[in-house]
């Protein structure tokens, strides 16, 4: 399955890396790249976190205790299959 990442998950990946940098720079290449990563991993099995209402989903990085949300949209190019669109990350401590 493709995974697709909008803007503001990007920018959520860059504001995780410089808040962190800040405090450990080897820290901050690190967690970036594992939540990149487990991100990524949906793409074997997608449904493996459970569809909350609005139809999205969550995967919690607990190495790192960060949110994933995602949902599955079709894919317009082949109806028949599903993209992973990861929406955003995010860290239970931040202010949303």
């Amino acid at each position: 399955m493709r995974i697709i990442w909008s803007d503001r998950a990007l920018l959520d990946i860059e504001r995780i890396q410089i808040y962190l940098y800040e405090r450990n720079p080897l820290a901050a290449l690190a967690v970036a790249n594992n939540l990149i990563a487990a991100a990524h991993s949906l793409s074997s099995l997608p449904r493996r976190c459970a569809e909350r209402e609005g139809g999205y989903r969550e995967m919690v990085v607990s190495r790192y205790h960060y949110i994933i949300r995602y949902e599955l949209v079709p894919d317009k190019a082949n109806p028949k299959r599903q993209i992973v669109h990861i929406l955003s990350i995010w860290h239970p401590a931040q202010d949303r």
